[in-house]
């Protein structure tokens, strides 16, 4: 079970699960993973994680790095017509989160090929942190919920790619930008939201 400062007290005296549990549906823009979960606005967010960037990293990091499942269908990024180049996700490499929700997310990749040989390498990502809630496992007794974190609207900044000329990095980067899934969902976990 993982821990949030004692500053998320506040935050649900406040009522921030609150207005979570009585929201309606998230916005049709980017559909949730598990559609039971209602995302907490960036503030809530960031009250819940801790006030300074460094509480921010150290609290989902690890989370983010472990959390990620390569065998999703998700994580696999269709980059050419007929099927003839696939980027797969491998692995979360390094991930960092900042102000306004913002999150930093380096993978490892592998170009896969049907004609030349495959490319592996690295791939620099930013989008938006969301915590989604379920309002039915709310315990104000106990200060728990289920929590499942997200990142939205990747896009991807920088490749670098074995194999390829940086000319085919940019069509990859641009192919690939057009196909990213909207939403990266981990594992929804219970969490305490008192520390």
């Amino acid at each position: 079970m993982s821990t949030f400062p004692s500053a998320a007290k506040a935050a649900l005296a406040a009522g921030a699960l609150a207005a979570v549990t009585l929201a309606g549906p998230a916005s049709a823009g980017a559909a949730p993973a598990d559609p039971a979960f209602r995302a907490l606005p960036c503030a809530s967010t960031t009250t819940l994680l801790g006030s300074s960037d460094a509480a921010r990293n150290a609290r989902f990091s690890a989370q983010v790095v472990a959390g990620f499942n390569p065998a999703d269908p998700d994580n696999s990024i269709k980059v050419a017509d007929r099927n003839l180049k696939t980027l797969k996700l491998r692995s979360v490499t390094k991930a960092t989160f900042g102000a306004n929700c913002r999150a930093d997310l380096d993978f490892a990749v592998t170009l896969e090929r049907k004609v030349r040989r495959n490319a592996s390498g690295t791939m620099k990502t930013h989008g938006t942190l969301v915590l989604k809630v379920n309002p039915a496992t709310v315990n104000l007794f106990a200060a728990t919920a289920s929590v499942q974190p997200c990142i939205q609207d990747l896009f991807i900044e920088d490749f670098n790619l074995s194999n390829t000329l940086n000319a085919g990095e940019l069509a990859y980067k641009l192919a690939a930008n057009r196909n990213l899934p909207k939403e990266l969902c981990l594992a929804p976990s219970t969490v305490s939201l008192i520390g």
